[in-house]
């Protein structure tokens, strides 16, 4: 089955998003959310599969939701009344971008592209067991058991393992996928960490946190994953697991 997550402001809008959702035979819709803020803890809280996302919404908007999940899972469908951000949608990662009111076909030609990225995706999450960095002629091999968090570097990524910074041309989202969740968070767009290294969590007023680690590196996450680090602080996180934590 596909677990959705309807995500919308608007009364009707989530009404006819279910009516049409419900006809398909293998979606079980798990839960409604009036904003972003409530989609963003609710992606945290239970396994979803595919979030079906109005744009503008009160506090969080859509693309503040899918800048946390844009790691394909869950896969997102952008439902809104403006046709504008159709360009920013697809830089997000959107399975589709449909416009209100959602025709019916519109919905079940959406839910068979959902369906071949949930197979690719569950085709790919066996990766190797290796990272390898190219430098010139030697390529050396970074195990994710050493790997202690990530970060981006315009279109390469540094993996922090050993002592070392080792860069691979891969985006965030595909290291996401790659690496285990039950061992590894994403903290902010361009930053991953391993759970067992954090130390200390701090949350801000400006909901940020500061993220210690165990040798004392000092990491900042972004404000859309804040509801991420709170599980993870409360022992909630579905991928904290035997994580060591000393929020304060």
């Amino acid at each position: 089955m596909i677990r959705a997550l309807i995500v919308d402001d608007e009364p009707l809008a989530r009404a006819r998003l279910r009516r049409l959702l419900s006809a398909e035979p293998d979606v079980e819709i798990v839960g409604e959310c009036v904003d972003g803020t409530s989609a963003l803890e609710a992606v945290v809280a239970r396994p979803v599969d595919l979030v079906v996302l109005d744009i503008e919404m009160p506090e969080a908007d859509g693309f503040d939701v899918a800048g946390v999940i844009d790691a394909g899972r869950p896969a997102v469908i952008f439902v809104t009344a403006h046709e504008q951000y159709a360009r920013r949608a697809f830089d997000a990662d959107a399975v589709d971008y449909l416009l209100k009111p959602v025709d019916p076909d519109r919905i079940s030609e959406s839910m068979a592209r959902v369906r071949r990225r949930l197979q690719l995706g569950r085709d790919a999450a066996a990766p190797g067991p290796r990272f390898s960095a190219r430098t010139g002629k030697r390529i050396r091999f970074v195990d994710p058991a050493d790997i202690e968090w990530i970060e981006a570097q315009g279109n390469y990524a540094a993996l922090h393992a050993a002592g070392r910074a080792e860069l691979i041309r891969e985006t965030m989202a595909s290291l996401e996928r790659r690496l285990d969740p039950a061992r590894f968070a994403r903290i902010h767009r361009g930053l991953i960490v391993r759970i067992d290294r954090i130390r200390e969590l701090t949350l801000h007023p400006t909901g940020e946190y500061t993220v210690r680690l165990h040798d004392g590196v000092r990491l900042l996450s972004g404000r859309t994953y804040r509801a991420r680090l709170t599980a993870l602080a409360r022992g909630t996180w579905p991928a904290s697991s035997g994580s060591r934590r000393d929020p304060r």
